[in-house]
């Protein structure tokens, strides 16, 4: 799989009345800091939203066939019906051994929380997380709603946290994010904001910083 220019993770859980979703806009050439306005989150339809992470030519690919196969069809797609169509797409480049480096995070007015990796494997949960998020930021997801479901403003300081904990340890994750919402009749794309961030934990108390 070619890895030039790439997108970090997708961070994805339900609240109280539908689900959040957050990337960033940076796209890293290696560990080079190459583009920092690129948005990694799409709305396909009426009822579904998009995020995607890895290689950014790989996910322009991969939503100018969705886009194709939509104006192919008068009827409307549900979000499950945008995930599996994701499914096989990933599933048959991977059969033909040309896989796509992407991972995407279905998430539907319906309730759908949806994951595809770049082989076509998939699953659902609660919380979703791609790339080297899956790692970092998942265990302190799970932790936090493991005993209630968040409502709207908790959810948004929540995955700004989770953003948070990804930018001090990834490299290809920057503080400017977008953060995304979809419910059952309604779907918000903020624009980019970028997160408070405080580097004094990093900081000993008698050193110097020039």
């Amino acid at each position: 799989m070619k890895t030039i220019l790439t997108g970090a993770s997708v961070i994805a859980f339900k609240y109280d009345k539908g689900i959040i979703l957050a990337t960033d806009t940076q796209l890293s050439y290696g560990s080079l800091a190459k583009f920092s306005d690129v948005s990694r989150i799409h709305q396909v339809s009426a009822s579904t939203l998009l995020g995607l992470s890895g290689e950014y030519s790989d996910i322009q690919y991969l939503l100018k066939i969705l886009y194709l196969e939509i104006s192919k069809d008068p009827v409307p797609l549900s979000p499950n019906g945008f995930h599996k169509l994701i499914q096989r797409i990933l599933y048959g480049r991977r059969s033909d051994l040309e896989p796509l480096n992407v991972q995407v995070v279905v998430a539907g007015g319906d309730g759908t929380l949806k994951a595809v990796n770049h082989l076509g494997n998939f699953y659902s949960s609660d919380v979703i997380v791609t790339s080297l998020g899956q790692h970092l930021v998942t265990p302190f997801l799970r932790a936090k709603l493991e005993n209630e479901i968040p409502n709207i403003d908790q959810a948004f300081s929540l995955i700004q946290d989770a953003c948070l904990i990804e930018h001090y340890r990834d490299t290809k994750m920057s503080h400017t994010v977008q953060i995304a919402t979809v419910e059952e009749s309604n779907i918000n794309i903020s624009p980019p904001t970028k997160l408070n961030t405080d580097w004094k934990m990093g900081k000993l108390e008698e050193e110097e910083v020039f």
